[in-house]
């Protein structure tokens, strides 16, 4: 992954928990989604793994017209949302 991409990725983290908690909470029930106020389960971390990947491959099919990922991208993208889960879990819990 390019700095610049890490920097989107992780702009849209800081920027969007209060979206992304929305988001969970339309899907699906407190429970399948919320471990603690500081952590997810594992259902919900996939997902906001999942909406993550999603904006990598949206930004790089408008830069770079190849929206591919490879496995060492699906790991940046782990580590970035592991960072900002205890903030998503947090506006998900209130």
């Amino acid at each position: 992954m390019k700095a610049y991409e890490r920097e989107f990725l992780t702009e849209t983290l800081e920027t969007c928990s209060v979206s992304i908690a929305y988001l969970l909470r339309e899907g699906f029930t407190s429970e399948e989604v919320l471990e603690s106020q500081r952590e997810l389960t594992d259902l919900g971390l996939m997902w906001v793994r999942g909406f993550v990947a999603s904006r990598l491959m949206l930004l790089r099919s408008c830069c770079a017209r190849n929206p591919n990922i490879s496995p060492a991208d699906l790991d940046e993208v782990t580590e970035l949302v592991d960072e900002h889960e205890a903030k998503i879990a947090g506006q998900l819990y209130s």
